[in-house]
């Protein structure tokens, strides 16, 4: 399989707090990180996006075309994240999957914030609890999963030191 880009799977854009760390927003900006910290699926980064515009670029990737349950986020300042997933996994059982469509190993390199996403759709987990997912720097997760059984997970670490700070201890 020759290697492709997809630029949905570009990591959340911070806006105006892009290349600034937790740490820097937090002392910079610190109404903006307890607006955050409440609610991190639907926070919004100045001139930026949220977890619920990432789930709308990540549409493509899993073929939601047919699925017209699902709310665009950007007409709705009510939108209930829980539904949005549900509604995209659901739906994308019932249509031909991007990803799943591939008969051969599949290898995604991404941000953690895409990474959690589809971490969290691949495993069955619930959308709640993607936000505050830890995704390992410098691993592979192979997940294996044959339609019959539930999914498989492997870890392989890659180095450097994992107990090292990765930017992700204080979400």
């Amino acid at each position: 399989m020759a290697p492709r880009v997809y630029r949905n799977l570009d990591e959340i854009f911070a806006g105006e707090y892009e290349g600034m760390t937790y740490d820097e927003i937090k002392a910079t900006f610190p109404d903006e990180a307890k607006m955050r910290a409440m609610d991190k699926i639907g926070y919004r980064y100045p001139r930026g996006e949220s977890y619920l515009d990432l789930l709308s670029r990540l549409d493509p990737l899993v073929s939601m075309v047919d699925c017209a349950s699902i709310t665009n986020p950007h007409h709705s300042t009510s939108l209930d994240f829980e539904s949005l997933f549900a509604s995209w996994h659901r739906c994308s059982h019932g249509s031909v999957h991007e990803l799943e469509s591939y008969h051969e190993p599949l290898l995604i390199v991404s941000h953690q914030a895409v990474l959690r996403l589809v971490y969290c759709y691949l495993m069955g987990m619930t959308r709640a609890q993607a936000p505050r997912l830890e995704m390992p720097l410098h691993t592979v997760i192979r997940i294996t999963y044959d339609g019959w059984n539930p999914p498989l997970e492997e870890r392989f670490w890659l180095g450097p030191d994992p107990n090292a700070d990765d930017g992700q201890r204080n979400l």
